[in-house]
């Protein structure tokens, strides 16, 4: 077997693919699944509310809606790359001034800041670099980007203990420098459409089989925002995935906080928001691999079902049941992890094949609507009420509700075809 065959064994997708993984999966644990703690030790310096704390998850919420379309017509348009270095660039930055803030407003401007970061590294920008290099293996390819946040779970711990060590400014500044000497030179693995590299997706290399693709891909027309917005299909995938997110980000906010609430122990608690993360790599992969297989509505009805019975299971968590965090964990994580593949399956064989990233981005961005909302919601529930299991109760009942709103959209295509 001669070396030059050996090169072309792996298909350089799969390279961007790992990238893609290693970059969510720190940016993750670092910040949005890493954010649950720094919540207490920032409660306790300061004397703030949950509620004003878990606010940033809003403002990261709102600058994500705002941007998400954006970054998608800009990695239409510039690729990966370029995006991925600028967000690490920013981010170093943000987590830097982090570790120095000194007041709410300061705080809450802190985290603008990482919000425009986040957008330009996470998201949008991998899911659609896969989706650029595969077409076949498009869910699987990108089940495992949206994998990485999965797979953070194994850091949090370590920011957690970290934190307890040396004190949150410390690990802060420590994020940051991470910013630019982990994910900068992952940034440049990306490129942006496999055809301007002499390759086609999926690794094709029959002749025929390639101009066919080549022929299909300058064959479609550009799709344009109006196009997208006049969609119905369009806004009802929207609308589901903004009440999930309500949910999911809520949860994911307040885990620490909810489970010290209930008389669970810092490092139990730690514990369980990192292997949160890491039980929804299972459902991220298997969606994922089940995603050009099986029915997508039927899939992505089972993956709230889940969710929903996890947060059923969640509310009733105490020190007399905390048994119920093994099959709260389970389901969750299992449903939360098919949710993420699910959506970018659903943009393309629902609204749009054509211009991916510009229709994933502007769905993203709309459903962080839910993230503005729900975290807040459940902040100000505990504030009046110092209990958290009513709203867990709520939530659980939105899970199983929306449910209804996969299973009534139309025809797969029917859009899609057109725009």
């Amino acid at each position: 077997m001669t070396g030059e065959h050996r090169t072309k064994k792996i298909f350089y997708g799969w390279w961007i693919v790992a990238a893609g993984f290693f970059i969510s999966m720190y940016m993750s644990g670092s910040i949005t699944f890493g954010f649950t703690a720094f919540f207490e030790p920032i409660v306790e310096e300061f004397g703030w509310s949950y509620s004003q704390v878990a606010f940033v998850a809003s403002l990261r919420g709102l600058e994500a809606g705002i941007f998400a379309p954006l970054v998608g017509m800009l990695v239409d348009r510039l690729g990966p790359r370029k995006l991925v270095m600028a967000g690490a660039i920013v981010s170093g930055i943000a987590m830097f001034l982090f570790s120095r803030v000194n007041s709410l407003a300061m705080f809450y401007g802190v985290f603008l800041l990482i919000g425009l970061g986040m957008s330009l590294s996470l998201g949008v920008v991998p899911i659609t670099a896969a989706s650029n290099w595969f077409r076949k293996k498009m869910p699987l390819a990108v089940g495992i980007v949206v994998s990485g946040p999965g797979a953070s779970g194994l850091l949090l711990p370590l920011f957690s203990s970290l934190i307890d060590t040396l004190n949150w400014r410390t690990v802060a500044l420590m994020i940051g420098i991470g910013m630019w000497c982990i994910v900068l030179p992952l940034g440049l693995v990306f490129r942006h459409r496999p055809e301007q590299y002499g390759y086609a997706p999926d690794g094709v290399t029959d002749p025929e089989e390639k101009k066919a693709i080549e022929e299909t891909r300058l064959s479609q027309s550009r799709k344009s925002v109006k196009d997208i917005l006049k969609s119905g299909t369009f806004w009802h995938i929207v609308l589901v995935y903004i009440c999930s997110y309500a949910v999911i980000t809520s949860v994911q906010t307040h885990n620490m906080p909810y489970l010290g609430s209930v008389g669970i122990d810092r490092l139990t608690a730690s514990m369980v928001a990192g292997g949160l993360p890491l039980f929804t790599i299972a459902g991220r992969l298997g969606f994922g691999w089940l995603g050009n297989k099986f029915n997508v509505k039927r899939l992505s009805m089972s993956t709230f079902l889940l969710v929903g019975l996890g947060t059923l299971c969640y509310s009733y968590i105490g020190t007399m049941s905390m048994w119920l965090i093994f099959p709260f964990l389970f389901l969750f994580g299992l449903g939360y992890g098919g949710t993420v593949p699910m959506l970018p399956v659903l943009v393309r064989e629902y609204i749009s094949k054509r211009r991916f990233g510009l229709t994933l981005g502007f769905a993203m961005g709309l459903m962080t609507m839910g993230q503005m909302i729900g975290p807040p919601v459940a902040g100000w529930v505990y504030d009046t009420w110092n209990s958290y299991h009513s709203i867990w109760l709520i939530y659980a009942g939105v899970m199983f509700a929306i449910i209804a709103g996969i299973f009534t959209l139309p025809a797969a295509g029917k859009d899609s075809e057109t725009l």
